[in-house]
């Protein structure tokens, strides 16, 4: 994601350690800025998503496309 020049990058590892796992959802602070200026998923099959105008103070869920 970028906002005002700046990227921030978040990974997701369902699985880290013996009987353990990390939570799911990927929160990300905007500090002043009102939305991201770009949203850009990597997927781990090597395919990558853009989200246009990602809505902001709320959950997006975003699956992975075919």
């Amino acid at each position: 994601m970028r906002v005002n020049q700046q990227i921030f990058w978040r990974q997701v590892m369902p699985t880290r350690s013996y009987l353990s796992q990390s939570e799911l959802p990927v929160t990300v602070g905007l500090g002043a800025a009102a939305r991201p200026d770009e949203l850009e998923i990597f997927w781990p099959s090597g395919s990558h998503q853009k989200i246009d105008l990602a809505p902001v103070d709320r959950m997006l869920i975003v699956t992975e496309p075919r």
